[in-house]
């Protein structure tokens, strides 16, 4: 509980300087690379996870498409206000991982970028990633650096974060196995992180 109020005071410390509300050249080159690659459906309800300013919103919402549905979720409030200040067909919501404030079988496709580090209790969030998809449907955990560059980063930025670290692709394929999630796409190197489960 302590650490998840140190997150989140340090997400909302961001948000009032205007961190995170939108990519710089390299990153959004780096995703829109991978974007193929998200299994990303026309026309579906997706969920994006620790949503923050609401950066990648606008790429979302041409994925899915006008008959599509984007649901933000993130827990600082302070980073859903700045995102809500954008024009959006988008819903947004207060929550947090551990607790997902919707119903079983709620989205065909979640996005968790730039944030499972975050997540510290990995296994509890597989499980409600799990709980609110549709069998058949993907979560999509992303970044646009390696793992290796990711820890280094949040070693360096120091406390909260220094402790936030992303494991190796095959615990949390195990975490994920052990919620009822399948890996059927690991990638690690220079173009970024990229891990998709599919919902069993």
């Amino acid at each position: 509980m302590i650490a998840m109020k140190k997150s989140h005071a340090f997400f909302d410390s961001i948000a009032l300087t205007g961190g995170m509300e939108r990519f710089e050249a390299w990153e959004l080159e780096r995703v829109l690379e991978q974007l193929p690659r998200w299994e990303i459906r026309r026309d579906t309800w997706l969920l994006e996870l620790g949503s923050g300013a609401g950066r990648l919103t606008p790429i979302l919402e041409e994925a899915v498409g006008p008959e599509g549905v984007v649901v933000k979720l993130d827990l600082s409030v302070s980073m859903l206000a700045r995102a809500r200040a954008g024009k959006s067909s988008s819903l947004w919501t207060a929550g947090n991982a551990f607790s997902l404030p919707f119903a079983a079988a709620s989205f065909d496709q979640l996005i968790c970028f730039s944030v499972l580090p975050h997540l510290l209790n990995r296994d509890r969030a597989f499980a409600e990633m799990a709980r609110v998809l549709r069998p058949g449907g993907f979560v999509t955990v992303a970044h646009s650096l390696s793992r290796t560059e990711i820890n280094e980063l949040h070693l360096s930025i120091g406390p909260p974060v220094d402790t936030h670290m992303l494991p190796a692709i095959e615990i949390m394929t195990e975490e994920a196995t052990g919620a009822g999630l399948q890996c059927v796409r690991a990638e690690d190197g220079i173009k970024g992180f990229l891990l998709v489960l599919l919902r069993r």
